[in-house]
């Protein structure tokens, strides 16, 4: 390609032009009832020792 007349580095610029995104309203939803909990039971125990 250099026969051409063509360089082997394209200019390319190295430090592009920021994206602005802008800024979308935030909308604050409530929880419609009381906060979830969530736990476990132990059902299965094996080879317990109280002493």
């Amino acid at each position: 390609m250099a026969q051409l007349g063509w360089s082997a580095k394209a200019d390319v610029d190295p430090r592009p032009a920021p994206i602005d995104w802008g800024s979308a309203p935030v909308e604050r939803v409530e929880p419609a009832g009381p906060p979830l909990r969530i736990g476990a039971y132990v059902t299965n125990i094996s080879d317990i020792d109280l002493l």
